[in-house]
């Protein structure tokens, strides 16, 4: 502190001058350049977390090369030999040395389970970070458990006897972990924080898991599963893809009904949206509450006076219906599908939890939040998880051609003949990639294009057509075409 001696801070608490022996004559040299006490006189934080958990008081997570980090699993979990009463005990007893070996941990406790703050040599504090409380603190204020082998955590908020101090490291030589070790995977964050439903992934989370890059991203690091309040709670994969982004890779398989009301709570709106019904070819525009149609692939459900291609008697294109198409009795879209083709043998659909999913035609996948006033833009909404969006498309810019470039660096992220040109971006998106595309192909009249996928993206190009993503076995267009709106394409999401 640089206020005299005996001087409070408005805290009840009595400062020293900076020139006393708790002052700058505690250093090594004398003055401010010097290694100072660390034994006691303020709590300091660290750059240690258990398992890639955060606070409020902590949105996002530095980089990895500036973290330790303490798995979950382990942490998080209590060895069946531990007799501890609580986490921030039984932590200390996971800290074995080949997970925290070198840290002042393992070595400095007095017993094998942990029991009570005084566990460490010299009576100091054993107590470790836990899920509430997941950073490390270090040497202590001026309790008797305060020392250098004091061990504490907090939640990462300031407080009037808590500091930090740096060290100059030269990173680049650091080479003792490599930095996968350092990484922090993107299951272990969904498993620390507890989280089951799409509802409760969001941006923050997904950016502070690390992508890991074996075996092309598909690996279980990178993936989990998660379910969908709404309607039947549709599980999904869910997986951390090279672009930085948390995407499904599964298509969307949300059944919409009649009545049903998609609210903020759980669906990507802004506010309480109410779908209605007539049955195709029904006199007027009246809807018909609290009745539930199966959805097949003889046609739509609109609600208004329409046939199977979106056109209504009087000669407007119906662009503005809610409209949904179940594919799953074409052969695309069964479980295992297997083509032998001259580009290979391919199995679609083998890891999906919703094979094809639903086709939705641009209004529905964006929730009713366009009309034709629309006439470019991003939509406003869609009927992807509350926290989650549709992907942008347009050009490189869009999420779909950030993505494509994730992994054709050098390529132009707009798509064009990729087989024998580019493998690593075509692997990407067919089924066996780490976008696991399926070729559910797209309902006009019917389903037809059966051996590509269409994938609506929110970007508009006027108020009658929107961009989408395409890819067969034999060519990729991430999200740089437009088509109608009132056609019928898969729907995928992506946290954001």
């Amino acid at each position: 502190s640089s206020t005299e001696a005996g001087a409070g801070d408005g805290y009840g608490n009595v400062c020293s001058s900076y020139s006393t022996a708790i002052g700058q004559l505690a250093s090594t040299t004398g003055n401010m350049y010097g290694v100072y006490d660390m034994a006691a006189g303020v709590t300091e934080n660290t750059q240690a977390n258990r398992g890639g958990s955060f606070t409020t008081y902590t949105a996002t997570m530095p980089q990895t090369k500036y973290i330790d980090t303490y798995y979950v699993p382990p942490f998080g979990t209590q060895p069946s030999w531990s007799s501890s009463s609580s986490e921030s005990y039984y932590n200390f007893d996971n800290c074995l040395f080949e997970s925290c070996g070198g840290h002042s941990l393992h070595e400095a406790r007095t017993r094998q389970s942990i029991s009570s703050d005084t566990q460490s040599w010299g009576l100091d504090t054993s107590s470790s970070a836990y899920y509430n409380s997941p950073w490390f603190e270090r040497g202590g204020d001026t309790s008797s458990s305060a020392g250098i082998w004091n061990s504490y955590n907090t939640p990462g908020y300031n407080f009037i006897s808590i500091g930090f101090r740096v060290i100059a490291q030269n990173i680049a030589k650091t080479t003792s972990i490599t930095a996968q070790e350092k990484a922090i995977p993107f299951s272990s964050v969904i498993t620390d924080n507890n989280i089951t439903t799409m509802q409760a992934l969001t941006s923050s989370i997904c950016q502070s898991a690390d992508y890991d890059s074996s075996n092309g991203g598909i690996n279980e690091n990178n993936t989990v599963t998660l379910t969908d309040t709404r309607a039947n709670n549709q599980a999904y994969l869910v997986r951390k893809l090279a672009d930085g982004n948390c995407w499904m890779i599964d298509n969307l398989k949300l059944e919409l009904k009649n009545g049903m009301v998609l609210s903020p709570v759980n669906t990507n709106v802004t506010s309480d949206t109410t779908i209605y019904f007539t049955q195709n070819g029904a006199a007027g525009g009246v809807a018909l509450d609290g009745m539930t149609y199966n959805f097949t692939t003889s046609g739509y459900l609109t609600r208004d006076n329409t046939n199977a291609n979106g056109y209504d008697g009087i000669g407007e294109n119906n662009y503005t219906a809610w409209r949904q198409v179940d594919p799953s009795n074409i052969a695309m879209c069964k479980d295992n599908y297997y083509s032998g083709n001259g580009n290979g043998d391919i199995t679609y659909n083998n890891n999906s939890k919703t094979g094809c999913g639903y086709l939705y035609n641009f209004y529905t996948a964006a929730a009713g939040t366009v009309d034709r006033t629309k006439t470019n833009g991003e939509a406003n909404g869609s009927i992807c998880p509350a926290g989650w969006k549709l992907p942008s498309g347009r050009n490189s810019s869009g999420d779909y051609g950030k993505l494509d470039l994730a992994y054709q660096p050098g390529g132009t992220g707009t798509g064009g003949i990729r087989l024998g040109d580019d493998v690593i971006s075509q692997n990407l998106w067919l089924s066996a990639g780490a976008w696991q595309g399926t070729l559910s192909g797209m309902y006009v009249s019917e389903i037809i294009k059966h051996g590509e996928g269409y994938y609506w993206s929110s970007s508009i190009v006027s108020n009658s057509a929107a961009y989408f993503a395409l890819f067969s076995i034999d060519f990729v267009g991430p999200g740089s075409a437009s088509w109608p709106w009132y056609y019928g394409y898969a729907v995928r999401c992506l946290v954001g």
